[in-house]
Formats: C-alpha cells, sequence, structure tokens
C-alpha cells in the first residue's frame, strides 16, 4: 500500500485545505455575486485494510439544510493477495439541496476524490451503477456527463441511457478536470485566512458606522444652532464658505442693520 498521501492534488502547485469556505458564485454577474457559502471538511483516514477520504459540507446560509447528508467519500482498499481497489462514490453521490445543483459543487468535489484515488494508478475502480430511478429528465444528462467527464465509460441500458454499468478501468486511466471547469463559479478559501480577512472587513465597518455617527451627531448639532439662532448661524456659515468675501458681506450686513435701527 502507498500509504503516504500528497495532498498537492491539482497538479497546479495548488493543495486544496482540510478546513475550507467556498463561495458559490453567478458568474454571470461578476465575481462579486456569491449565491451561497458552504464549509468544507475533509477528512482522512489510514488503516491496515487501506486509507479513505470524506469530503463533508456544511451551508451556512440562513435557513439552509446545514450538514450534507450524503458526503463525498473515495475508499482505497488492499487484499491479502496484493488486489487493490477504490470507490469513488462510497455507494452514493448526490447533493444534499436542489439549489446547489448547477454550480459545479459536485464536480469541484468528485475531482479531489478521483486526484487522490490516482495516487493508486493500478487500483480497480469500482463500478458506478446508473440507476433509472435519478434519470428523470432534467437530470439524466447531466449526471451522465458528470460521470463522462472524468475519464468512466459506461455500458448504458434502458431508454436514451437511463441506467447503466461502468466499464472496468484502473485509478491511472482517470482523467481529473482543470480547475478552470470550476473556478468560473466557485472560489475558494483556506478557513483561517477568510475569518481573518472578515474580521478585518468588520473592523473596518465598524470604524465606518463610528464615523457615520459622529457626523450625524455634527449634522443634527449644525440643525440645532441654525433653529437657535438663524441670522448667527448664516453668516458663520457664508464666512466659513466664502471666507474672502466675508469682510464685505459682514460690513454691509452691518450698514443694514444700522440703517434699520435708525428708520
Amino acid at each position: 500500500m502507498a500509504g503516504v498521501t500528497d495532498w498537492r492534488l491539482r497538479g497546479d502547485d495548488t493543495q486544496p485545505p482540510g478546513l475550507r469556505i467556498i463561495e458559490i458564485l453567478d458568474p454571470g454577474c461578476g465575481q462579486d455575486n456569491v449565491l451561497f457559502r458552504l464549509l468544507v471538511m475533509r477528512e482522512h483516514s489510514v488503516s491496515p485494510e487501506g486509507e479513505s477520504i470524506t469530503l463533508r459540507y456544511f451551508e451556512l446560509e440562513a435557513g439552509s439544510g446545514g450538514m450534507a447528508v450524503h458526503p463525498f467519500t473515495g475508499m482505497y482498499r488492499r487484499l491479502a493477495d496484493g488486489a487493490e481497489s477504490v470507490s469513488l462514490t462510497g455507494g452514493s453521490v448526490g447533493l444534499s439541496s436542489a439549489y446547489l445543483r448547477g454550480h459545479r459543487l459536485g464536480t469541484y468535489l468528485q475531482d479531489e476524490i478521483v486526484r487522490w484515488a490516482a495516487q493508486w494508478p493500478n487500483a480497480k475502480v469500482q463500478p458506478i451503477v446508473l440507476s433509472d430511478i435519478d434519470a428523470y429528465e432534467e437530470n439524466k444528462s447531466r449526471r451522465n456527463r458528470y460521470y463522462e467527464q472524468f475519464g468512466i465509460v459506461f455500458d448504458y441500458s434502458g431508454p436514451e441511457c437511463s441506467s447503466g454499468v461502468s466499464q472496468g478501468l484502473c485509478a491511472g486511466d482517470l482523467t481529473p478536470v482543470s480547475p478552470d471547469v470550476w473556478r468560473k463559479s466557485i472560489k475558494e478559501y483556506d478557513l483561517i485566512d477568510y475569518l481573518r480577512r472578515h474580521s478585518a472587513e468588520k473592523v473596518k465597518l465598524l470604524r465606518d458606522i463610528q464615523k457615520l455617527h459622529a457626523n450625524i451627531d455634527f449634522q443634527q448639532q449644525v440643525i440645532r444652532d441654525s433653529q437657535a439662532r438663524p441670522f448667527k448661524w448664516a453668516m458663520n456659515h457664508f464666512a466659513n464658505r466664502y471666507p474672502y468675501a466675508a469682510p464685505s458681506v459682514l460690513t454691509l450686513s452691518g450698514l443694514m442693520l444700522l440703517l434699520w435701527a435708525v428708520v
């Protein structure tokens, strides 16, 4: 058994963090339009029988479904006779909420399982069975493409490829997807870095709020002064705004007051 897991799985000098936040974006509305945020946790275990990897995700939006019911799982086993096998699904694959589908989240998670399994290139990939139960119209083509993008070939049966069983292949025959496939709709952050960034943003927002409150207090005081002594406030305001013209205006105003008093 290999027994050494290299988490530099993507082939581009990036390492998927064990604890991470991912933001699911709307590609048509720019990189700042975040639809959902999820916490992704990777668990890895080693035993005398083999290794396993589990990717769990937790929906962070208010009112969401919470922890995923069906995590993404991969398993490696080596028998006493030296035969090796890997499972890419742990029995089933699916996203817990319908609104998460169609954003490359499944591809993002499954790709990590596929790259992990590629450590044992000679291991036989356990067959993947497609059922016609989940082959409803809006899901069937997407489901089939989902597996085929990793180099998995099926012997299809049923009407319009609604069911089938994967052909035999080794883990070394799998084809991970390019990160560019999911990076248009998914941004990935290390959990600690993400929390630090949002903590800094929170501090900045609190300071901005304090400045706004101070400005509101100042403006309210200005309103009170203008209401209590409107003429004095108007003269002071004019003098502050037009300092070069203020002496002439003040002199003229004084003469007008003097004439008004004489009359």
